[in-house]
């Protein structure tokens, strides 16, 4: 789907759910106005799309509109909350790629790092071709590196250095195919996680937490599913199996960290992607503005930078976009940086079944100029 120059209105609404971050509604509705009520049209996404939950934001330069609507379980009535923690699934691939921005700025790491100098332990455990991809190569999908392990669960998927570097020995044996070229992969992701933890001595996992979210006062985020041990204290993710939905805490394998494993309500989501919107306080920005430039910069021939999908009108961005699912889970983001605006989706099932209300969602505030 094409990223469009939009214009955001919408009338706002006083029911349960809806929020303004920061801001009283009489000074967000000075700003904004116009034909959709953002808490019912999330209301209708529930109701005509079958949906167990959806959590949705609108940003428009320093204000964030919510709205939250259905259950957290399917077979519940513990409602979906405006606070409640989405899985972010591939969306995290931004998180990995900012942490690896905010390393190099620091001076921890280099854009042209190879595998093999960083991690010499490599060294005649896989395929030579691989020996000099470099950190960017990984983030931009170009390096050739597999799509995916050939076991994200070899010894149990734990989240450690050890096994997320068995899991690199283990899927790159054979030689890389499409070297140069976009080939988008959870596994290089991970490999470049595992570059930072070399480099750090620290865990991705840990990395994130001070940089990251500690940073951005990201308080409601972590790894994994967004709530575990059969409780309803956060909402579950489904599926659609034979015309029944299933509801399920399971996740990806935590080696997979990197690629897809982030969690956090929307509002903290949010203030991320003000990060990328260039919206932030000099003394919480993440990274320069010209550090963001590289980030935002695709491969040749690419459509994807580090973190982002890219569309450009000339030489001007006007579109970054991820999306991403556990299988279970479905969430998407898209910025149009000129305009200052941003709209998230998240919802509790999988994209089969959410990406219709989604596209909804999308064509019901968003106008193409």
């Amino acid at each position: 789907m094409p990223f469009l120059i939009w214009n955001l209105s919408f009338v706002l609404s006083a029911a349960l759910g809806f929020s303004a971050i920061g801001l009283e509604p009489a000074e967000t509705l000075s700003r904004l106005s116009a034909p959709e009520d953002l808490q019912s049209l999330v209301n209708k996404l529930v109701e005509t799309h079958r949906l167990p939950g959806v959590s949705v934001a609108v940003i428009q330069e320093d204000i964030v509109l919510q709205a939250s609507a259905g259950v957290r379980k399917w077979d519940s009535d513990h409602p979906f909350e405006i606070a409640d923690k989405v899985h972010l699934g591939s969306c995290t691939k931004a998180v990995t790629a900012t942490l690896a921005a905010v390393l190099v700025e620091h001076r921890r790491i280099s854009w042209e790092d190879k595998l093999v100098e960083i991690m010499p332990e490599l060294n005649g455990k896989i395929d030579e071709g691989f020996y000099d991809i470099t950190l960017k190569q990984l983030l931009q999908h170009t390096s050739g590196v597999p799509a995916n392990a050939k076991s994200w669960w070899l010894n149990k998927g734990v989240a450690s250095f050890e096994n997320r570097l068995a899991i690199a020995m283990d899927s790159l044996q054979k030689p890389p195919s499409r070297q140069g070229k976009f080939l988008y992969s959870n596994l290089g992701y991970m490999l470049a996680g595992l570059m930072l933890e070399k480099q750090t001595g620290s865990s991705w996992e840990a990395l994130v937490q001070e940089h990251i979210f500690d940073r951005l006062e990201m308080t409601s985020a972590g790894f994994g599913p967004p709530g575990t041990g059969g409780s309803l204290e956060q909402p579950w993710g489904h599926q659609l199996q034979n015309n029944k939905v299933i509801s399920s805490q399971v996740d990806n394998a935590p080696a997979l960290g990197p690629a897809g494993t982030i969690h956090c309500s929307v509002a903290d989501w949010a203030t991320f992607i003000q990060c990328h919107m260039r919206l932030t306080e000099d003394e919480k920005a993440l990274v320069s503005s010209a550090t963001l430039d590289e980030l935002h910069r695709v491969a040749d021939g690419s459509h994807y930078s580090m973190g982002w999908g890219v569309t450009r009108r000339g030489d001007t961005i006007v579109g970054l976009n991820h999306a991403g699912s556990n299988t279970f889970w479905y969430s998407v983001v898209e910025i149009n940086p000129p305009a200052k605006l941003a709209i998230i989706f998240s919802a509790n099932i999988a994209p089969a079944t959410a990406t219709p209300a989604w596209e909804e969602f999308r064509s019901a505030i968003l106008e193409p100029q």
